[in-house]
C-alpha cells in the first residue's frame, strides 16, 4: 500500500495526460478517466478513505453502474497498488474483441514459440496501433468457447511436456557424461 506522503503514483493530472495512450483514447473516454482520477486524489488526501469513499458516492460521482463506494473503494486500492491509470478506464465503454481478433488470439495461441495466452496476448498487443483500447487478457478467455480453451490449454500442456522432456534427456547426457 502507498504511504500517506507519497505522491510517486498520484503526483498531478498533467503527468496523467502526458501520457501517450492516455491521447490516444477517445475524448470523452479521457475525460472520464481524468474525473476517476481526481476522485482517486480526493480519496487519497482523506485519512479515512472509507468514508471519502461514501462521501463521494453520494455526492459527486453520481448515480449508475461502478458509482459506489464499494467500487470507488475498490478501483482506489487497484490504482494506489498497480500504478496504472488504465485501471480508472470504464471497461463497459471499451469496443469488445471483434471476430478478426477473437481469431488472431487462437492462431497466436497455437504458434509453437508461443508458451501460454499471456505471451499470446502480450504478442497481439504489441501489434496493436491503440493500446490503451486493447481489450484485457480476461477478455480474450471469456470471449473463446470452452471447446477452444480446452484446445488452448492441450496445446499449453503439449509445450510443457516438451520442455520437460528436453530436461530430462539433457539431464540424462550430462550423467552419462560423468
Amino acid at each position: 500500500m502507498m504511504p500517506r506522503n507519497s505522491t510517486t503514483r498520484l503526483r498531478d493530472e498533467a503527468a496523467l495526460g502526458r501520457a501517450i495512450e492516455l491521447r490516444n483514447l477517445p475524448t470523452e473516454l479521457a475525460e472520464d478517466v481524468l474525473k476517476r482520477f481526481a476522485l482517486m486524489r480526493t480519496i487519497h488526501n482523506a485519512t479515512r478513505k472509507q468514508t471519502a469513499c461514501k462521501m463521494l458516492a453520494t455526492g459527486q460521482a453520481g448515480r449508475g453502474k461502478g458509482k459506489s463506494w464499494h467500487r470507488l473503494r475498490a478501483l482506489y486500492y487497484q490504482f494506489c497498488n498497480t500504478g496504472d491509470w488504465r485501471v480508472l478506464l470504464d471497461k463497459s465503454r471499451v469496443p469488445s474483441i471483434d471476430k478478426a481478433l477473437k481469431q488472431a488470439f487462437l492462431v497466436e495461441c497455437g504458434k509453437p514459440g508461443t508458451g501460454s495466452v499471456t505471451q499470446a496476448f502480450e504478442s497481439l498487443r504489441a501489434q496493436a496501433t491503440n493500446k490503451a483500447l486493447f481489450p484485457s487478457p480476461d477478455s480474450f478467455r471469456r470471449a473463446c468457447t470452452a471447446k477452444e480453451r480446452a484446445e488452448i490449454r492441450r496445446l499449453h500442456r503439449a509445450r510443457l511436456d516438451e520442455i520437460a522432456a528436453v530436461r530430462r534427456y539433457r539431464e540424462r547426457i550430462l550423467e552419462g557424461n560423468r
